[in-house]
């Protein structure tokens, strides 16, 4: 028991729920401006389906939209469509407060 759950087992905390959604629009607005580099890379990494949310387009998917205005502050989007639940978090605890 301690060598897996104890102060420095190998598991010490477990999943206890997920946070999920289904048919969700995300808009984050930033108030940091971003150089023209980095609005390139961010850009980039919008369209794999990697920033600011991993997920991964398919059939019925999600999909990522990312602007910049003049001064370089970004409003990424994120949207996917009913009928296709995302993994927006996991709660944990640690697992001697769950058995003790």
């Amino acid at each position: 028991w301690d060598k897996a759950f104890g102060a420095a087992g190998f598991l010490q905390r477990m999943a206890t729920a997920l946070v999920v959604a289904d048919g969700i629009n995300i808009t984050i607005v930033s108030a940091a401006t971003f150089s023209t580099s980095d609005q390139t890379t961010i850009t980039a990494a919008a369209s794999g389906g990697f920033w600011p949310f991993f997920s991964a387009s398919g059939q019925g998917g999600s999909s990522t939209t990312v602007t910049f205005d003049d001064q370089g502050r970004m409003t990424a989007t994120t949207s996917s469509p009913l009928g296709n639940p995302q993994i927006l978090g996991v709660l944990q605890s640690s697992v001697g407060s769950i058995f003790s």
